[in-house]
């Protein structure tokens, strides 16, 4: 007679040789984009395209790859403030004293900056402009340890903030993207290698900027200023990138470049009244928006958009896995990407 216990291997086995094989196929068909990989040839580490509003995801080359990100660690550093401020925890009008430490790494010229000097105020409305618009590095670390009061706490609530979203894998240091031992003492971890720099994949970039959109869509009304007003003085951005023959209307988010990191951008555009996300990581330095030009021309290529029938049993992949179309939870709640039959 066969005791209990053994009925329930026996059920329990039998339960994974019914279903087992169908949960890890559904998890290798998250990673399958309306896109083949194959088909848009990008010069990049891992790239990564999605609809904003669903999630759908379009395109995905090495999404899961953890590469060094640079500047655009700044996009983090943004949804922070905007959080703070949405919980009255901030405000714009704000004002930070500027250390001696923040006013050396300003000066620096090989960095990006803006001026800023020792002992003075700045808002944080004006430290929050300078780091997107002209992606300047010692505006994003003022506002980093004045919020959590050193970069290291900094580079721990940014983690903190990205595994709210549903990001795991991640390496978060320091609220501008420097490699640490660029900071310079006082602001450079002394615990970790002077070589270390933030890290993510552009699955995860693209999964967190869709979240920055939706939460606090203000933010593109600075990402697409093509100059900073700087107590007087323009400084043109370098982060707008021209749709050129894509169709596209880029207005954000951050562009973020390295000597190990190489050319990044994260973008979103609309077209047609329809917004995608576009991420494109380790690119040869200074072509990452022609790489993103060419992810978007093979968009036009290959795919197209219908109708969802609310009642079609049909599912997509999403950046959060599989979804009918009637859950797909886009702000029309209207539309898809197919690829094209012609």
């Amino acid at each position: 007679m066969v005791s209990n216990k053994k009925m329930w291997l026996i059920f329990v086995s039998f339960l994974f040789m019914m279903f087992g094989f169908n949960i890890m196929s559904i998890s290798a068909s998250n990673l399958k984009p309306a896109i083949n990989e194959q088909k848009i040839n990008l010069s990049a580490k891992g790239a990564t395209a999605i609809d904003a509003n669903s999630g759908q995801l379009l395109y995905n080359k090495n999404g899961n790859r953890l590469v060094p990100i640079a500047s655009v660690s700044k996009i983090i550093t943004a949804d922070i403030v905007l959080e703070k401020i949405d919980k009255k925890q901030l405000s714009w009008n704000t004002k930070i004293k500027i250390s001696p430490e923040i006013a050396r790494l300003s000066t620096i010229p090989s960095y990006t900056n803006v001026p800023l000097i020792q002992g003075q105020y700045y808002t944080v409305k004006e430290l929050y402009q300078a780091s997107l618009i002209y992606s300047a590095n010692a505006a994003a670390m003022a506002l980093g340890n004045y919020i959590s009061g050193n970069s290291s706490d900094f580079g721990k609530l940014m983690g903190k903030t990205v595994s709210k979203v549903g990001i795991k894998n991640y390496k978060l240091y320091n609220a501008c993207g420097l490699a640490n031992g660029l900071l310079g003492q006082g602001l450079e971890n002394p615990n970790i290698n002077k070589n270390t720099e933030n890290e993510m994949s552009s699955m995860d970039l693209a999964k967190f900027s869709q979240h920055v959109i939706n939460k606090y869509p203000t933010i593109l009304e600075v990402t697409k200023q093509p100059t900073l007003n700087w107590r007087g003085k323009e400084y043109p951005s370098n982060d707008i990138m021209s749709g050129g023959n894509t169709g596209y209307i880029i207005d954000g988010l951050k562009i973020g470049s390295s000597d190990t990191a190489g050319g990044n951008f994260v973008g979103t555009g609309v077209k047609d009244n329809h917004r995608i996300i576009t991420v494109v990581l380790g690119t040869p330095v200074t072509q990452q928006f022609n790489q993103t030009r060419i992810l978007l021309n093979g968009i036009n290529k290959y795919l197209t958009t219908e109708k969802i029938d609310n009642k079609s049993s049909h599912s997509v992949t999403t950046i959060n896995g599989i979804k009918p179309l009637s859950k797909l939870n886009s702000k029309n709640n209207d539309i898809y990407w197919v690829p094209k039959t012609n």
